[in-house]
């Protein structure tokens, strides 16, 4: 955590809504896109924390979600996004390894 910001992983589900159909080819070819415009972008400003200092801020992520498929999907395109899920990931360290046996006495 870096003041109210999370520092390490995010896991969210987010459904885009657009206007008319849209094609399978064109959705797998903005979906890296759309994921590594929305990483960097995360990346410049860290999601930010709810007021409660635990869940994560969704009108922000809403927010952000929206205006980066805007700009990828296209403008006219993007209707809404709902971001259905949004949680912290938090890192748990890798167990230690095991003490190293202590050499046995003898000469």
């Amino acid at each position: 955590m870096l003041g109210n910001k999370v520092g390490r992983y995010v896991n969210i589900a987010a459904v885009y809504q657009v206007a008319g159909p849209v094609s399978l080819a064109h959705a797998r070819k903005v979906t890296p896109l759309l994921r590594d415009g929305l990483v960097r972008d995360f990346h410049k400003n860290p999601v930010s924390l709810a007021s409660d200092g635990r869940s994560l801020n969704m009108v922000d992520l809403q927010r952000r979600f929206l205006r980066c498929g805007k700009k990828i999907i296209g403008d006219k395109l993007v209707i809404s996004v709902a971001v259905e899920e949004a949680w912290r990931r938090i890192k748990i360290p890798a167990p230690a390894p095991p003490p190293k046996p202590k050499p046995k006495g003898g000469h």
